[in-house]
């Protein structure tokens, strides 16, 4: 009887943190977000777009008209990981 065994690893979520806490501004005024987790990635977006300067990065500036709430979308190996935070 043959038989074999074949390993598969299993990614689990990234625990995301979004920082500054709380993440405050002035009407007109920006704040920097940053993105922290460990491990690799593939992609990242955040969005929405409208009031960022990158959308690509671990890092963008947001500059929102109103109370936005922004969603950062890591991704390794095809497996998704999401944080939000309201500026």
């Amino acid at each position: 009887r043959d038989s074999a065994a074949i390993l598969v690893p299993v990614i689990k979520p990234k625990n995301i943190v979004i920082n500054p806490e709380p993440a405050e501004m002035c009407p007109g005024g920006r704040v920097q977000l940053q993105a922290v987790f460990s491990g690799e990635f593939d992609k990242i977006e955040w969005t929405p777009a409208t009031g960022l300067s990158v959308t690509d990065k671990k890092e963008t500036t947001a500059t929102p008209t109103q109370t936005t709430t922004y969603t950062i979308m890591v991704e390794e190996k095809g497996c998704p990981s999401s944080a939000s935070k309201t500026v």
